[in-house]
């Protein structure tokens, strides 16, 4: 799978796996940016997934059932008074705020990036995501693989003992694999 199309109401993101990085596109019916991540930015170890509900309708709810309670409370030390009619609105109130903020709650998906930011995907359909997600991280592991288990003769051993220890950290390359690297960079 090289790219992931996601549409919510007039929203659109794009995102297309390239050699060396990610091309994020995103907009709306008026405007589109495109952002080029390179997969170093991706900290693909910290893909975070979250609902959302909206906090006006959850208000909304709460509220009406705290006047449904207090009605209740008022029905039962005087039958006849106002609450006998709030009880039934706020019972309506909040029955139908509770439907509405369970069903409006979204799913997301935030891909964090190195300099804070992070990439907001819906979680709609999972298992198209969850493909994604698995060869996006299948890429940018053997992207930072490829690039820093070269020996290079410009760089300082020490720097590139750090990038090996980053690589071994980071689970890209095993304990094993990292005293291979390390004795053929000795070994130069």
């Amino acid at each position: 799978m090289d790219y992931l199309e996601q549409k919510y109401l007039f929203h659109k993101i794009r995102i297309d796996l390239k050699d060396n990085g990610i091309l994020y596109t995103y907009g709306n019916i008026l405007n589109t940016k495109q952002l080029f991540v390179d997969y170093e930015e991706i900290l693909f170890w910290n893909i975070t997934r979250q609902v959302k509900t909206d906090n006006f309708n959850l208000f909304v709810c709460i509220a009406s059932a705290l006047v449904m309670l207090k009605s209740i409370l008022g029905v039962y030390d005087n039958p006849n008074g106002i609450y006998k009619g709030l009880l039934p609105v706020s019972a309506l109130f909040f029955i139908v705020f509770l439907i509405v903020t369970l069903l409006g709650r979204v799913k997301y998906v935030y891909i964090d990036m190195a300099n804070g930011g992070a990439i907001k995907l819906l979680n709609r359909n999972k298992p198209t995501l969850d493909v994604f997600l698995e060869e996006l991280t299948c890429r940018t592991k053997n992207y930072l693989r490829e690039k820093y288990t070269d020996i290079d003769s410009d760089l300082s051993k020490e720097a590139q003992l750090e990038n090996l220890f980053w690589l071994k950290k980071i689970k890209i390359i095993s304990k094993q694999e990292y005293d291979n690297f390390k004795s053929q960079l000795m070994k130069n």
